[in-house]
């Protein structure tokens, strides 16, 4: 599942690509895109592991509950979760 560029209702804007680096993958996302989901539509379903038990953990999370949204950014810090 990537992107949604159609819908019956919402009619998304277009807006340009920047890139970004994940695990060493260079990833693209949309200017002003939530990070967890610029992941998502370059197929990355698993954003890291539990520490306790090494369990997948991806984009959904409670924002404001979840300690496993931590990202290290080289610029201003995104937010990981939507």
């Amino acid at each position: 599942m990537g992107r949604i560029t159609e819908h019956p209702v919402l009619q998304p804007e277009p807006r340009p690509a920047v890139s970004f680096y994940f695990d060493g993958r260079e990833l693209s996302a949309l200017e002003g895109e939530v990070l967890s989901s610029a992941l998502f539509a370059n197929g990355v379903k698993v954003f890291s592991h539990h520490p306790k038990d090494g369990a997948a953990q991806g984009m959904f999370c409670s924002p404001t509950a979840s300690r496993s949204s931590a990202i290290t950014p080289r610029t201003a810090p995104p937010r990981a979760c939507s």
